[in-house]
């Protein structure tokens, strides 16, 4: 199976449709929400009313699966979640670095490896 990870942003947009151009088989595009709090998204406002219609054209386009993912954990859970290793045990995660963002990390990459482990042989 192809699996593409799109953020509806203009790079993964134009990865998705140069691999279509290309002849590459694009199985399941899957788009990674995360949530600011149990119900409001963190995405931009003007890039939620995007989404939908770059979603719906990608589709036309390819022919592929789209399919939504989030987290079980949110931005806000996350921010005051209190550190069990490492050389700050007890100090909340607070506003991600620069350099170390335990954004991607967890709210991102734990629930796209949950959704790949679902599935064999997938090239990402």
């Amino acid at each position: 199976m192809n699996m593409f990870f799109c953020s509806f942003g203009k790079d993964s947009i134009a990865n998705i449709l140069i691999a279509h151009e290309l002849g590459i088989p694009i199985d399941q595009i899957v788009y990674c929400e995360v949530l600011f709090d149990e119900w409001l998204s963190g995405e931009i406002p003007i890039h939620r009313v995007w989404i939908p219609f770059a979603e719906q054209k990608l589709k036309e386009i390819t022919g592929a699966e789209i399919v939504h993912i989030r987290s079980d954990k949110n931005f806000k859970d996350q921010f005051y979640t209190t550190k069990k290793r490492g050389k700050h045990i007890g100090e909340i995660y607070g506003f991600p670095y620069i350099v170390d963002s335990w954004c991607n990390g967890i709210l991102k990459m734990r629930a796209i490896n949950k959704h790949v482990a679902k599935y064999d042989n997938v090239v990402q």
